[in-house]
């Protein structure tokens, strides 16, 4: 899991989802699972909106899948979006191994003040929804994460991030989890 310094510091601040109470809309998205198209991979919940995009109107299948595979979690939520990001993160790859483990499939959140987007993309050579250096990304929390790993608000919860300075930066268990 990759995090820039903005998310680090939500991340660490973020409560624990297993106190969340998931609107319905959520727990359909996952329900609905996964449909593969054409070499990409979507929401089924998310697919079958009506769009008026073609592949063509993208420069690779990544940006395709970001594009249809994206919601803004503020609308379904009132507050605590990363908690519910990384619950559906969660959900969502357990319900993506079970169909599809043949690729790694990869999550993306940004957050700012005033929104939390969650994009999911199948992972490709020479293809990607972002630029490498995260950290250059100073006004939104960016966290990456792929399905072969699981978000976490537990006690194990270290993630390392290169800096601009090429400084690994720690990321230290919320409060709520350090005892004593």
């Amino acid at each position: 899991m990759q995090l820039n310094t903005l998310m680090s510091v939500s991340y660490a601040k973020a409560s624990n989802w297993n106190s969340l109470t998931p609107p319905k809309e959520l727990k359909q998205l996952v329900h609905s699972g996964f449909i593969e198209v054409e070499s990409c991979c979507f929401l089924k919940y998310l697919y079958h909106k009506e769009t008026n995009v073609s592949p063509a109107d993208f420069p690779d299948k990544t940006g395709l899948e970001c594009f249809i595979n994206s919601f803004h979690l503020e609308d379904y939520v009132e507050d605590n979006w990363l908690p519910y990001a990384l619950w559906l993160i969660n959900q969502l790859f357990d319900k993506y191994a079970k169909l599809f483990n043949h690729k790694l499939l990869t999550a993306i959140v940004t957050q700012d003040d005033l929104s939390c987007t969650l994009r999911f993309h199948l992972k490709r050579e020479g293809e990607s929804w972002l630029d490498e250096d995260i950290e250059s990304y100073q006004e939104e929390a960016i966290l990456v994460i792929d399905s072969n790993e699981r978000p976490s608000l537990g006690p194990s919860v270290v993630s390392r991030t290169k800096t601009k300075r090429n400084v690994p930066l720690l990321v230290e268990p919320p409060v709520w989890l350090k005892t004593g």
